[in-house]
């Protein structure tokens, strides 16, 4: 964060100058020459359609005295600060946007499920990683674009920068994207019988989201005077909250991570001591005894953790075979390819090679 006010400091004590065209320079000159006030020259060039703020910014521009005349003030450049600290700030809003949207949607997949539909680990592990990802990037922004108003309120001219103004195009232009993308997906899914109630939650979830963004650039191309924080930044970082709530729940915090951890663990062993077993050639010609322990099978037993000791083995037929374990979350596990559920056991049937 000290780099990042460093960067803020140094961009808003100096501020990037808005560009004037020559022809408005030289009539500013030209007018402070001939001895007219400033209210005058406002005056004219309001009347030409000129924006207050483009007046201000080209008559702060000149230092006029009896004697020497109209005199140019120097116009620092601090565009490579600038596009360091729009660059973080437009990042830091696409990224919790994007994150916000991953976790609406997966918060809708499980809250719709549909015929087919199957927890996945991985998959929470998806949505857990945005949901780390937006409590880094959402006070980020919060921070950065507050920094960004206050400075534009003290001096308006800012908003009017050549890299902000490129920035928010290129940001309107992918929410306008988003949003005709997403329509027409609806139109296909409509057309081919495949709208469901979860597809149109999610269509509106995706719409939602760019129409937050769209909400949150209004201003950029308005020349009144900004608000003192733009309602759109509260609008993204409130759904942003909402999908990260939503999220923490369906997810049930770390403990609840910690279980599925140890049951993927639990999973991967079972499989790796079903192939063990299968691969036994001990039982190859006198077949399968009534009782055993499938660690005495297992090729690296050293790379087997202690949850692998609770797997439990039973006698299906002579040659056939099948090993259970108890998970801690067995919902959340699902049905993984291969295994069946027995009550809160999942186990593996094999037949030996």
């Amino acid at each position: 964060m000290n780099v990042v006010q460093y960067v803020m400091n140094t961009v808003h004590f100096e501020g990037p100058i808005m560009q004037q065209t020559p022809e408005l320079m030289r009539f500013i000159k030209d007018a402070l020459n001939a001895g007219q006030s400033r209210d005058t020259i406002r005056a004219s060039l309001a009347a030409a359609d000129w924006t207050a703020l483009e007046i201000d910014a080209a008559l702060s521009s000149w230092h006029h005295s009896e004697t020497s005349g109209a005199v140019p003030r120097p116009q620092r450049s601090t565009s490579a600060w600038d596009a360091l600290f729009y660059a973080m700030l437009f990042a830091a809003f696409g990224l919790m946007i994007g994150h916000a949207m991953h976790l609406m949607l997966g918060v809708i997949t499980f809250l719709l499920p549909e015929l087919g539909d199957s927890y996945s680990h991985y998959r929470m592990n998806g949505l857990r990683w945005s949901m780390a990802a937006v409590m880094v990037f959402t006070p980020a922004f919060l921070w950065l674009h507050w920094k960004d108003a206050l400075a534009s309120r003290i001096n308006p001219v800012l908003r009017f920068g050549t890299i902000r103004r490129w920035l928010t195009a290129i940001a309107l232009l992918a929410a306008a994207l988003t949003l005709a993308c997403d329509g027409i997906y609806v139109i296909y899914a409509f057309l081919t019988g495949d709208l469901t109630l979860r597809f149109i939650v999610k269509a509106a979830a995706v719409a939602l989201m760019a129409g937050t963004v769209l909400f949150y650039f209004r201003q950029e191309r308005q020349t009144e005077a900004p608000a003192r924080f733009n309602p759109g930044a509260w609008l993204a970082a409130g759904l942003t909250l909402i999908a990260l709530a939503a999220s923490l729940w369906l997810s049930g915090g770390p403990l609840q991570g910690q279980k599925e951890a140890r049951d993927q663990i639990r999973l991967d062993e079972l499989r790796t001591l079903a192939d063990d077993l299968r691969s036994c050639r001990s039982y190859r010609t006198e077949g399968l005894p009534e009782t055993l322990d499938p660690m005495t099978c297992a090729r690296a037993p050293e790379h087997l953790t202690g949850l692998a000791s609770a797997i439990t083995y039973a006698r299906l037929e002579a040659d056939r075979f099948e090993l259970c374990i108890q998970l801690e979350a067995p919902d959340r596990a699902g049905t993984p390819y291969s295994m069946h559920r027995k009550a809160d056991l999942h186990c593996v049937e094999e037949t030996l090679d």
